[in-house]
């Protein structure tokens, strides 16, 4: 991406493109929302992008569906990063990670394939709605895929956090999806 302040050859860029982090801020008490994380990062002088409720981290003998805390999907501006990273200004045991994507899993890739042969009402349709996962879909790489939001545009919506890995490598010696 370009850096320079003026060219003198006429070329200049549509829109400035925004470099985005996104994070998992976790550990929050329950009657927090999502404006009050707003409100609080904004103190911090953070531009924020977008924030989510998200789910919170499940911890190694968790099962049960958690309610005793609250966790969120925040995107702002990466030239804020240290900003907000500042651990003296969050709450005590509030936790900030890095947001990880998880590929889609084999199960909801091969419900979009059969409702799009349904959709196109072929031939083929009966055979594609009875097919398995191992006839149509290969199989995923045993890496979780990371997306990077760094070079999309901050007017996008940013709101395609439907399928994550939370993985916290100080704490975890696995990368094996949970």
């Amino acid at each position: 991406m370009g850096r320079a302040a003026h060219n003198g050859g006429g070329l200049a860029a549509a829109k400035k493109i925004t470099k985005k982090a996104v994070f998992c801020v976790d550990n929050i008490d329950p009657s927090c929302d999502v404006d009050d994380l707003r409100k609080f990062v904004a103190s911090l002088s953070v531009k924020v992008l977008s924030c989510f409720r998200a789910e919170p981290r499940r911890r190694p003998n968790e099962t049960v569906p958690i309610s005793d805390r609250r966790a969120f999907r925040l995107c702002i501006a990466d030239s804020d990063r240290d900003r907000l990273l500042d651990a003296d200004k969050w709450p005590d045991s509030v936790t900030i990670s890095q947001w990880y994507f998880k590929p889609a899993s084999d199960e909801r890739r091969l419900a979009a394939v059969r409702a799009a042969a349904r959709s196109t009402a072929g031939p083929s349709t009966t055979a594609m709605a009875s097919a398995t996962v191992a006839d149509v879909i290969p199989p995923v790489s045993p890496n979780p895929a990371t997306r990077s939001d760094t070079d999309m545009d901050s007017n996008v919506a940013d709101d395609d956090d439907t399928t994550v890995l939370y993985h916290d490598a100080a704490s975890s010696s696995s990368t094996a999806d949970v």
